[in-house]
């Protein structure tokens, strides 16, 4: 209720300020909206440059959706004009622009570009943020690249003096850990402390005493279990961090202590995973230790009724490997399509994009008969909401009558038909021209 003695004025400028309180969610639902698909990433990027020649402006909007729609290194190097000519022209840039141009280098599996970007930061117009930085060098460890690059990474970091966090000295300890020298281990050993001394976290000296114990550096594992012996356990991965670092020692004695701690009342969040256990029992059964044995085995048992030994997880976020295994399979790399796959072998794809890249993997390698199993899995129960790409079909029926491979083909039609049958094929639509 607006009051009778406001000026007519005063009313109209109420109620503008009503309407915009109104429109202002709608307004916030739209900036978190994903950016429109580009079809052409070549045509959307002359379009931004010729914005900035003729205009000196474009929008940055534009820059993220070319930036968005990145796959493959080619569409990376196109992108790579755009944001040269962005940064030419008396453009602001978005927060949001440096996770943008990170990831799209992610997808294209073009780490080293990405670092390139990073150490020419002024030329490009990209300031990351301490998480942007973490975000690649995470991506960098878990990917067939050069360690040194998290080096010159953490070097930028400094020289821009943004704010160290426990994630990323955990990350360039790993880093420095994988180079495997004096010096990466010395430099480590530096930032675990630091990170001990400033953040009060011992997360990073976990991952020292976890590489350590992985290359078999037996007097580096003594030292880093020394410095951690006053510290009391708090994780599965600290507790796995011991026991392995003590087994490695031949400390078996100190090694059946922690595990047997796992079922004390002030460790009661605490569990033990199932293959730490099978690996010390392995490791006894070799040193032929039967006593230790024994009491391992009645550990064991006591854990498992109490319900203390966790089974593997195998690893979420797995988005990233699908892309990799999407450019590998575009770059025919045989190898590397292989590897990735016997990495996903066990885990169903939950989505009409896993399900294409597993597909054109297996045909990649010649074998139709896990490839065609995956696309009658389609059918299953199980997979009700999954459907499979007309376009998918055709190229795979095209490989079976190149190959000559006339029984597979029988399949794939029949196949195919129930598919069709139960509406599970999903058609490209071709815009209509006017």
């Amino acid at each position: 209720m607006i009051p009778r003695f406001y000026s007519g004025s005063v009313i109209r400028n109420h109620l503008s300020v009503l309407q915009c309180l109104q429109c202002r969610p709608l307004c916030l639902k739209a900036e978190r909206r994903k950016p429109e698909p580009i079809e052409d990433i070549r045509a959307a990027t002359d379009v931004l440059v010729n914005k900035v020649e003729v205009h000196k402006l474009a929008k940055c909007k534009d820059l993220s959706q070319i930036f968005h729609n990145v796959k493959t290194e080619e569409d990376l190097e196109i992108a790579e004009e755009a944001l040269i000519a962005f940064r030419k022209g008396a453009n602001p840039a978005r927060p949001s622009l440096p996770l943008d141009v990170i990831n799209a280098c992610i997808r294209a599996d073009s780490h080293e570009k990405a670092v390139l970007i990073i150490c020419n930061k002024r030329k490009f117009g990209v300031f990351p943020s301490t998480n942007v930085y973490n975000i690649l060098m995470k991506s960098i460890l878990i990917s067939n690249v050069p360690v040194k690059n998290i080096v010159y990474l953490f070097q930028e970091l400094l020289t821009d003096e943004l704010k160290l966090t426990v994630h990323t000295y955990k990350l360039v300890v790993i880093g420095y850990m994988k180079m495997e020298t004096d010096d990466g281990f010395e430099n480590a050993l530096h930032l675990s402390k630091e990170c001990l001394k400033t953040l009060q976290n011992v997360e990073p000296y976990y991952h020292l005493l976890k590489s350590c114990t992985e290359q078999g550096k037996v007097e580096r594992v003594k030292s880093v279990l020394q410095d951690l012996s006053q510290f009391p356990l708090r994780t599965k991965f600290e507790l796995c961090c011991q026991v392995n670092g003590h087994i490695l020692l031949k400390d078996y004695e100190t090694a059946l202590s922690l595990v047997s701690s796992v079922n004390e009342e002030k460790n009661q969040s605490l569990m033990i995973p199932e293959t730490v256990l099978k690996e010390f029992n392995d490791v006894l059964e070799k040193e032929d230790k039967r006593e230790e044995l024994q009491r391992l085995q009645e550990i064991t048992e006591l854990l498992e009724k109490n319900g203390k030994v966790s089974f593997k997880v195998v690893m979420q976020n797995l988005e990233l490997y699908y892309h990799r295994l999407n450019n590998s399979i575009k770059q025919g790399n045989v190898e590397r399509v292989k590897s990735i796959l016997e990495y996903l072998s066990q885990l169903p794809p939950k989505n009409k994009f896993k399900l294409c890249c597993k597909i054109n993997g297996h045909i990649l390698l010649k074998d139709y008969e896990t490839a065609l199993s995956l696309v009658s899995s389609v059918n299953e129960e199980e997979n009700q909401f999954l459907m499979i790409p007309e376009t998918i079909l055709k190229a795979f029926n095209d490989v079976l009558e190149k190959e000559d491979k006339r029984e597979e083909l029988q399949r794939l039609q029949e196949i195919t038909e129930l598919l069709e049958k139960n509406g599970k094929i999903s058609r490209k639509v071709e815009k209509e021209s006017e």
